[in-house]
């Protein structure tokens, strides 16, 4: 779950209620269901509590979406920011203007993802 550093209006799964998410597609394991279920174990549903849920067909423009301000939040795979190119300047996107909610993977862990 990637959204702007500079949206101070979400700060956790909780806070994606009545919010525009933008996702790859909803059959996306790693672009939208993983997402899904951390929003149903935070006690929210992905059809009825976010204002809506646009599905872009490329992960690139969920990235652009969110950096543009045509959803608050994207869903993307792991390691995807860091391959989306700007459009603009042609240049990869500066991953530190994102912050990341949930899921959280790290490699150094339990082995517990969800």
């Amino acid at each position: 779950m990637l959204v702007l550093k500079t949206n101070r209006d979400i700060d956790s799964v909780e806070d994606l209620k009545d919010k525009v998410i933008g996702a790859q597609a909803y059959s996306d394991f790693a672009g939208a269901q993983a997402q899904f279920y951390m929003m149903r174990n935070n006690g929210l549903d992905h059809i009825m509590d976010p204002k809506k849920v646009i599905f872009t067909g490329n992960s690139d423009e969920t990235v652009q979406g969110v950096l543009d301000g045509r959803w608050d939040v994207g869903f993307v795979r792991t390691g995807q920011v860091e391959r989306t190119i700007n459009p603009a300047t042609g240049e990869f996107i500066d991953p530190s203007i994102f912050k990341v909610l949930d899921p959280r993977i790290y490699v150094m862990d339990s082995g517990e993802l969800f």
